[in-house]
């Protein structure tokens, strides 16, 4: 962690969406950095809730590969920003 950031940085992400009568999402994210021993630790914990057609359709295999797409995401993101931070 840079030596000017605070030893933890937490970020909270919600969202909410609804679509067809009875079909809803809502999610949460939390993300946690905290300053290690010579590096930062990453934690990461979300909840998601569907409702109506889809969460009888298996509900709990799409919100986890859409979950793990996202995280692969995010991780990718970060990495590139840390690459182009140490080449600057």
């Amino acid at each position: 962690m840079h030596a000017a950031c605070r030893s933890r940085v937490r970020h909270r992400s919600t969202s909410r969406a609804a679509g067809p009568p009875g079909a809803s999402s809502k999610g949460e994210g939390r993300l946690t950095l905290e300053e290690q021993e010579g590096g930062t630790l990453a934690t990461i914990k979300a909840e998601a809730q569907v409702g109506g057609l889809i969460a009888r359709r298996r509900a709990s295999a799409l919100v986890g590969a859409a979950g793990r797409m996202l995280m692969s995401q995010f991780f990718s993101a970060l990495e590139a920003e840390l690459d182009k931070s140490a080449t600057a």
